[in-house]
This record gives structure tokens, sequence and C-alpha cells, in this order.
């Protein structure tokens, strides 16, 4: 017979060993492969998209940046871009609020830019919200001013 435990020890090393291989015992049954390769969040990316993040940035406008218009101004086009997720299948909402009206909310074009007509002067702020198609989402948000102007007309001379 095999003794693990000298028989001429003391009961409390006795238990005390004993005690500690059935730590030892209960740790490989409950963590059985813990190693430093392996995490939850690489198994929760792979369990999502591949990813488990989307980085949005806006590109234009500039963050913080004055825009001036006027009269007869053509749409500001907004870009984004995302990396993340699905790349294929994202879904672009952008949403402007500020200048003294409701927010609105529009779909952006596949690649990420949308365009925008501005009818009042006023701080607002521009976000674009990415959705890919396991509904992992990302967002950008800037702030820009609107300054609206009128074109004055010059009179011919006479």
């Amino acid at each position: 017979m095999v003794h693990f435990i000298p028989s001429n020890g003391s009961k409390r090393t006795q238990r005390f060993a004993w005690l500690m291989i059935g730590f030892v015992l209960f740790g490989v049954a409950v963590f059985p492969g813990c190693d430093s390769s392996s995490s939850t969040r690489t198994t929760a990316k792979e369990a999502t998209s591949g990813d488990y993040e989307i980085l949005v940035t806006i590109t234009q406008p500039v963050d913080n940046s004055r825009l001036i218009l006027g009269e007869d101004h053509p749409p500001v086009t907004l870009r984004a871009e995302a990396t993340g997720g699905v790349e294929d299948t994202y879904g672009w909402t952008w949403v402007v609020e500020g200048g003294g009206h409701a927010a609105r909310s529009f779909a952006g074009e596949s690649d990420g830019d949308a365009e925008i007509e501005f009818e009042h002067s006023g701080l607002y702020t521009i976000t674009v919200i990415v959705k890919d198609r396991n509904g992992i989402t990302g967002r950008d948000s800037i702030h820009v001013e609107i300054k609206m102007t009128e074109v004055i007309a010059e009179e011919a001379a006479p």
C-alpha cells in the first residue's frame, strides 16, 4: 500500500495535507483549461461576429468646426469610417441635434456618407451610429457651428 501522508505525522499535518490535495483537485475540476492563451473576451468575440466592438470616427466635418453657408449652399457632406464587427453589413444612422430645432435622424449610404441641408444658424451635435447584422453598435459624435449668411447682390453700375 502506498502512503501519501506519513503515518508518523501529527493529525493536524495530515488534515492540512488532505485539505491541500482537495483544493488542488477541486481547482483542476472547476478550471480544467485555464491558461494565459484563452480568455472570455476572445470567446465573446467569436460568439458575436468575429469582433466585439465597432470603432467609429466621423472624418468630415471636423469636430468643433465652423461652417459658413450662403443662401443657396449645397448640402453638407457627412463622412465617417468604421472598423470591427461584420464590416460588409453595416447600417449607418446619422442624428443631428441643435440649432433650436428637434433632433432629426436619417440613414446614411452603405459607405457611411450622408448629406444634410442646414437651414438655421446654431450649434449642432452630429452623431453617427453604426450597427452590424449581429447587433453590435459603435458611435461617434462631433460638434459644429453653422453660420448662415445672406448673399449680398451687387448692383450693376449705371
